[in-house]
């Protein structure tokens, strides 16, 4: 492999997570999910309400991206023997990938200065990273498409599942469009077309993804409810929050930095509703 082949494509990440981020805070982008806190599986479960985007939710506040300005960004690996590829069976994406025997875990490493490495099981990984069709991770598939030849395309996933029994995961990819060019990687002349490898007879042989860190998302400030399940009126939203990868938990939102638990995010910001929204009356929560 290329030595500088990496790098370059984690440079691609870094400026497109950059470039999301200026969308973002411009109000050009902004992924209305109910999911809060993905990872945690029960909260993840319930029926809630939506958070809005600015323009269907006018009370917004705008707040930095991180008031501690030093969180970390986490990169993940994963690894499978060998892999196929057909056309997309879900409602994104161009392609439908397979990754098959694979390795259980996905490895998470923290770029520098951080040290942090670690592994979490894929099933919880793929629970706690987040995959919303307006915000979707980005990822360098790299294909051993014949012995001793490597092929690779930066995609977009999509629509995961996984079999813990065989340990093979399955995405709906959609390559990005034109990342060759931004590149210059000098490793291959043409870019790599998915076709080609399903005219390889949809089966390949090593795969690795090098999947980007956590997205973006809105912080919701909800009225008290009766309801053991839901949220009450929502009565303001921070539209631009970061998330940062805990081991435990998937993506979190990364402020407070000093956080313990999800406990102490609760409250932190809770707090910050109260401050910014008098509407709250100083008894609003946030969607977990």
């Amino acid at each position: 492999m290329n030595p500088m082949r990496f790098d370059q494509i984690g440079r691609r990440f870094s400026e497109r997570r950059l470039s999301r981020r200026a969308a973002m805070t411009e109000g050009a982008a902004l992924a209305a999910t109910g999911v809060a806190m993905a990872g945690l599986g029960s909260v993840a479960a319930q029926e809630a309400t939506p958070i809005g985007t600015p323009e269907s939710f006018p009370h917004s506040v705008t707040l930095p991206p991180n008031d501690d300005g030093d969180a970390v960004t986490h990169l993940f690996v994963q690894s499978f023997q060998s892999g196929s590829i057909g056309p997309a069976t879900g409602e994104f994406g161009t392609h439908t990938v397979t990754l098959a025997q694979g390795m259980g875990q996905t490895i998470v490493f923290g770029d520098r200065p951080s040290r942090e490495v670690g592994v979490t099981p894929t099933p919880a990984f793929l629970d706690g990273l987040g995959f919303t069709p307006d915000n979707p991770p980005n990822a360098a598939l790299l294909v051993e498409a014949e012995p001793g030849v490597t092929d690779i395309a930066v995609v977009e996933l999509f629509n995961p599942t996984y079999d813990e029994a065989t340990h093979t995961a399955t995405y709906d990819i959609a390559v990005l469009a034109n990342w060759q060019n931004d590149l210059e990687t000098g490793f291959q002349e043409a870019p790599l077309d998915l076709s080609d490898l399903t005219d390889l007879g949809d089966e390949f042989g090593r795969t690795h993804l090098f999947i980007d860190g956590c997205g973006w998302r809105g912080v919701g400030c909800f009225l008290p409810t009766d309801d053991p399940y839901g949220y009450g009126e929502q009565v303001g939203i921070f539209p631009t929050q970061q998330t940062c990868y805990w081991f435990s938990a998937g993506c979190m939102l990364c402020t407070p930095k000093n956080a313990q638990n999800v406990g102490d995010i609760q409250r932190y910001w809770s707090q910050m509703c109260n401050d910014n929204f008098p509407a709250c009356n100083n008894q609003c929560e946030i969607q977990l």
